[in-house]
């Protein structure tokens, strides 16, 4: 998509193309659950890259500062290792991993089904 209207790209061609790199294991999903409510929860809320060294070679493409690219690289290992984790856990009842929002704050990941009552406080 393009910041101007000059771009024949549009949003169904967009998914078209998430949907092929999600379905050949380039990219994955975190759900997100907002405001810490579990019933408010979001799937498909950010992608993230399977491998890392793809997250870094397209975030470096783009022309990222090598702070921001550390910190995304960073938090895609993350991703992909409670991705692994949670693979053991059998049938999820959301997707996993998830993050959690708190008003305007963004927690990275709630690596867990159980979410205690006094997280948000």
């Amino acid at each position: 998509m393009a910041k101007d209207d000059s771009s024949n790209l549009g949003k169904a061609a967009v998914n078209r193309a998430m949907d092929w790199l999600y379905s050949s294991g380039v990219i994955g999903f975190a759900g997100k659950i907002t405001n810490c409510n579990i019933l408010d929860f979001r799937p498909e809320a950010r992608c993230y890259f399977m491998d890392v060294g793809l997250a870094s070679f397209f975030i470096r493409q783009i022309g990222c500062s090598d702070s921001d690219l550390e910190g995304i690289v960073n938090e895609n290992f993350v991703y992909l290792e409670l991705k692994r984790r949670s693979g053991r856990m059998g049938e999820l009842a959301f997707e996993m991993p998830a993050f959690a929002t708190w008003e305007k704050e963004s927690w990275t990941f709630i690596p867990s089904l159980w979410i205690p009552e006094n997280i948000c406080d």
